[in-house]
């Protein structure tokens, strides 16, 4: 999944993901794609709507539109919380675009004894 519609204030937005997205959000925020995911893990509540900014703008961009402020995404998230359906399904697509690109590892363990 690439793309995801938010209501953002009544108004609809693409939220993209990818690895446009992650190269926005790495440049732009001068960290690691390591230090994304332990930024959501470690400090969700804050870099979530950062998150969400970044994919938002990303999709005007590809649309050949004017990126929106960030204070668009805090003030709507102060209205609506962190914990509403439309930030649940970012975070789960989120989740999904980004486990596209990390290569499964194989399970460790002693190897079993043949028989």
């Amino acid at each position: 999944m690439n793309k995801l519609e938010l209501t953002i204030n009544g108004q609809k937005f693409d939220a993209r993901f990818g690895l446009g997205f992650l190269e926005k959000v790495t440049k732009e925020e001068s960290i690691t794609i390591q230090e994304v995911f332990s930024k959501i893990e470690t400090d969700g509540l804050f870099f979530i709507p950062t998150l969400i900014w970044h994919s938002v703008n990303y999709g005007l961009y590809r649309n050949g539109k004017e990126p929106i402020e960030k204070t668009v995404i805090l003030d709507w998230l102060d209205e609506v919380g962190i914990a509403s359906p439309e930030v649940t399904k970012f975070a789960e697509a989120l989740g999904k675009s980004i486990m596209i690109h990390v290569p499964e590892t194989a399970p460790v363990g002693k190897p079993k004894a043949k028989k």
